[in-house]
C-alpha cells in the first residue's frame, strides 16, 4: 500500500526549517510591528463584485496546521480573519464563483488560506504556491451564515499580503476550441461486470501484435487481477476478436479475460505490470513485505483459446529491496558504461526493480530477463528526495540514441527533491545515481511521470504545487530543462493528480492526467465539489506546442468531489489510490489505464459511487505516437459517411453500418 507520512506537498522537514528561519530573520521587525487589520464584515454582490484588503507587516509564523491539518489561532500563533457576506440571489451558485486570491511579495514566504462557515472549514488553499487561490460556488451567505476568510502566515518575514475577492461568472465551456485536423480522439472501455472491480492504481502494457487481427491486445493489472483485452478495429468503437483462427465471431465489445499468474492472485500490498515494448515480455508483480510475488509471460499470459496460465515465476526483487512503491522497467544496456555491462545471453535488455525502503529508495537489476535480481543499490535518501517515487523508464536504443549517448539511460521521477520536483538518473546500468531537479517546478502531492521519445528527449509530466498540469522537456538527460508548460490551461485546469507520460517517435509524446477545473483543496472530504476527467496533451514537435483533449466523455466523469492522496489515513475518497498509467501500442495508439470512480453518474446527477472500475481509454483517431501509423492527412475531423461492413460479417436480413471513430 502507498503510505504518505505527514509531509506537506511531499516534503515536511524543509518547510518547517524554512518557517523557523523566517521567524528568526524577522524577530527585529517585531519591535516595529503594527496590525493593518481587515475591515469588519464586507459584502460581495453584483453591485460590488470586487473587494480588496491587505494586512501587514506579518512577522510571526504559524506552522501549526502542519501537525493537525487545521491551524491553531491565538496570540502566539496568529491568524488573520476577514468576514465575508455574499449577497446574491438563490441559484447564483450554478452560474458564478467566489474567487479568493491571496498573494505576497517576498519569495520564500508562505501564506495559507482557509474558508470557514459556521466555524467549520469548507475550503482551503494550503499549498506552497503564491498566490493561494480558493474558489467557492456563489451561494447566498449573509448574517450568521457569512464566511470567515482565514489567512495563516505559515512562514513569514515581515511581508504584507494582499487579498482580492471576486464574483466571477463560471466558464460556459471547458473546451473552447474544436479539435483541429489530426487531433487525437479516444474511446473508453470498462471491463465487464465480473472483472476489474477493484482497480485502483492500475498499470498496463501493449500486448503482442496479432497476425491478421487489427488492434492487437492490451495487458492490465489492478488489485489481484491481471487482465488481457483483445481488440478488433474493423469497427469503431473497437469490438472483440474477429480474426480468422481460434476466435471466429465479432462481438460488440472488446474481449476482456482474466489471465492472472497463480502467484499474483493471493495477496497484494501494491500491484504493478510492465511490458517490454521490444521483446513483448510482460511482468506482473504483487508487493509482499520487502520483495514481491512476480511472474513473466512471453505470450500475454497464455495461448489463445486455452486456459491463460502461461507464466514463469521469478525471484521477485533484488536482495534487500524496499517495502513500498515497487515498480518495474526494462531497456537496453548502456554499452559504453564503466564498468561495461555483463554478459546477458538469456535476455537482450536489462530489467530493473525499484522500491522504497523508508529512509532510502533502491533499485536492483536483472541480467537474465527478470528470473533473478542482483543486490538493490540506493538511488537517493530522504535528504535528497521524498521517499515515494514514480516509475522506471529507460531510453530506447536506435541509431540516434546510440550516437547521442542516451541509449540505456535509466530514470526514476520524484515529486519532491528539495524545492523542486526531479528525476533520479543512472548512466551506468543502475549502479550509481544522480538527482537532477526541474527548475520552475514545486513539490506536489502525486508522483510525476517521464516519457522518452526515440531521440532520447525526456518529457517530465507533473502535478505542480499549484495544482496545475505541467510538462518540462530535456534533451540532455535532465541536466537542463525547458520552462514548464501548463498543458491544462485550455481547459482551465486547477487541480491535477496521477500524471503519466509516454514517448513515441522523435518529437512525439503524450502526457495524461486526472484533473478538474475547480480550484481549492481537492482533498477536503465532503466539501470539495470538483468534477474530475481524464485529459491528454500531445506534442508532435518536441514540446514546442501541445494539443490537449478531454479523454473521458463530457457528462461521464471519473470522480465527483474530493480525491484523497494522503495515504492510509484517507476515507472513502481514496478509492482511486495513487496513480494511473499511459503507454502506446505497437501501432502507436495511446492507451490509458484508469479506475472509474463514478459509475452511473453524470457531471451533475447520480450516485457518487466511489467505485474503482478497471477502464481503458484507447486512441481511436488522429495522429499517433508512431508516424508510420498516422491516418491519411485528409482524414476528416468529424465522422465520415457510414459504410457497409464486409458481406462476410452480415447476418441474414441485417445490414451493419460503421463510422470512422
Amino acid at each position: 500500500m502507498r503510505t504518505n507520512h505527514l509531509f506537506r506537498n511531499g516534503f515536511l522537514i524543509p518547510r518547517i526549517a524554512a518557517a523557523l528561519f523566517l521567524v528568526s530573520a524577522a524577530v527585529f521587525l517585531a519591535f516595529f510591528s503594527f496590525a493593518n487589520h481587515p475591515p469588519g464584515q464586507q459584502t460581495l454582490s453584483f453591485a460590488t463584485p470586487t473587494l480588496t484588503y491587505s494586512h501587514g507587516p506579518n512577522v510571526q509564523s504559524n506552522p501549526s496546521a502542519q501537525a493537525t491539518g487545521d491551524p491553531t489561532c491565538n496570540a502566539a500563533l496568529p491568524c488573520i480573519d476577514y468576514t465575508l457576506a455574499v449577497d446574491v440571489p438563490a441559484g447564483t451558485e450554478t452560474t458564478h464563483n467566489v474567487v479568493i486570491t491571496v498573494q505576497w511579495p517576498i519569495a520564500g514566504e508562505d501564506y495559507d488560506v482557509y474558508i470557514l462557515k459556521n466555524g467549520a472549514v469548507v475550503k482551503d488553499a494550503a499549498s506552497s504556491a503564491d498566490p493561494e487561490i480558493a474558489i467557492l460556488d456563489a451561494a447566498p451567505a449573509t448574517g450568521t451564515n457569512a464566511y470567515t476568510i482565514r489567512v495563516v502566515p505559515f512562514a513569514v518575514a515581515g511581508s504584507t499580503f494582499n487579498g482580492r475577492i471576486e464574483l466571477l461568472q463560471k466558464p460556459t465551456s471547458t473546451n473552447p476550441l474544436p479539435p483541429g485536423p489530426g487531433t487525437p480522439r479516444y474511446h473508453n472501455f470498462a471491463a465487464p461486470a465480473a472483472l476489474g472491480n477493484s482497480a485502483g492504481e492500475p498499470t498496463l502494457g501493449p500486448g503482442k501484435p496479432l497476425p491478421g487481427q487489427p488492434g492487437g491486445r492490451t495487458m492490465y493489472i489492478a488489485g489481484l487481477q491481471t487482465l488481457r483485452t483483445t481488440w478488433n478495429d474493423c469497427s469503431s468503437p473497437a469490438s472483440g476478436p474477429g480474426f480468422p483462427g481460434t476466435f471466429t465471431t465479432a462481438t460488440s465489445k472488446p474481449l476482456w479475460e482474466d489471465v492472472s499468474a497463480p502467484n499474483t492472485t493471493v495477496t497484494t500490498l501494491d500491484p504493478i505490470l510492465f511490458t517490454d515494448f521490444i521483446t513483448g515480455r510482460t511482468f506482473a508483480s504483487q508487493l509482499s513485505a520487502k520483495c514481491s510475488n512476480m511472474s513473466f509471460s512471453d505470450n500475454d499470459g497464455g495461448v489463445d483459446g486455452t486456459a491463460p496460465t502461461d507464466w514463469t515465476p521469478t525471484q521477485g526483487c533484488g536482495i534487500n529491496s524496499g517495502v513500498d512503491h515497487q515498480n518495474i522497467g526494462a531497456g537496453p544496456y548502456k554499452a559504453n558504461a564503466t564498468p561495461p555491462p555483463p554478459p546477458h545471453p538469456l535476455y537482450q535488455n536489462a530489467v530493473y526493480y525499484a522500491s522504497q525502503d523508508l529512509a532510502v529508495a533502491q533499485m536492483a537489476r536483472s541480467d537474465n530477463g527478470g528470473l533473478t535480481f542482483g543486490a538493490a543499490v540506493p538511488m537517493y535518501n530522504l535528504t535528497q528526495c521524498g521517499g515515494l517515487h514514480g516509475h522506471v523508464k529507460v531510453t530506447p536504443e536506435n541509431a540516434v540514441t546510440l550516437a547521442n549517448g542516451h541509449a540505456g539511460t535509466v530514470y526514476n521521477p520524484n515529486k519532491g527533491c528539495g524545492t523542486n520536483q526531479g528525476v533520479v538518473v543512472s548512466e551506468d546500468n543502475g549502479l550509481n545515481f544522480v538527482v537532477r531537479t526541474v527548475p520552475g517546478s514545486s513539490p506536489g502531492d502525486t508522483d510525476p511521470s517521464l516519457g522518452i521519445d526515440a531521440a532520447g528527449t525526456i518529457y517530465f509530466a507533473f502535478a505542480d504545487g499549484d495544482g496545475h498540469a505541467k510538462v518540462a522537456v530535456s534533451t540532455n538527460k535532465g541536466s537542463t530543462w525547458s520552462t514548464p508548460v501548463d498543458v491544462g490551461a485550455p481547459f482551465g485546469i486547477k487541480n491535477t493528480v496521477f500524471p503519466g507520460a509516454v514517448g513515441g517517435d522523435a518529437g512525439r509524446a503524450t502526457v495524461m492526467y486526472l484533473a478538474t477545473d475547480t480550484g481549492g483543496g481537492y482533498q477536503a472530504t465532503g466539501v470539495f465539489t470538483g468534477v474530475w476527467h481524464i485529459y491528454a496533451s500531445h506534442t508532435f514537435d518536441g514540446g514546442a506546442t501541445w494539443t490537449t483533449v478531454r479523454v473521458t466523455p463530457d457528462n461521464d466523469p471519473v470522480q465527483r468531489g474530493s480525491i484523497c492522496t494522503g495515504g492510509i489515513n484517507c476515507g472513502a475518497d481514496r478509492n482511486l489510490l495513487d496513480f494511473n498509467d499511459v503507454e502506446i501500442d505497437h501501432e502507436g495508439r495511446v492507451i490509458i489505464a484508469y479506475a472509474d470512480g463514478c459509475i452511473g453518474c453524470t457531471s451533475l446527477t447520480g450516485n457518487d459511487s466511489r467505485a474503482d472500475k478497471a477502464t481503458i481509454a484507447r486512441q481511436s483517431g488522429g495522429k499517433r505516437m508512431l508516424a508510420a501509423f498516422d491516418p491519411n492527412p485528409a482524414e476528416p475531423t468529424v465522422p465520415a459517411s457510414p459504410r457497409v461492413n464486409a458481406v462476410s460479417e452480415l447476418s441474414p436480413g441485417t445490414v451493419r453500418l460503421a463510422w470512422s471513430g
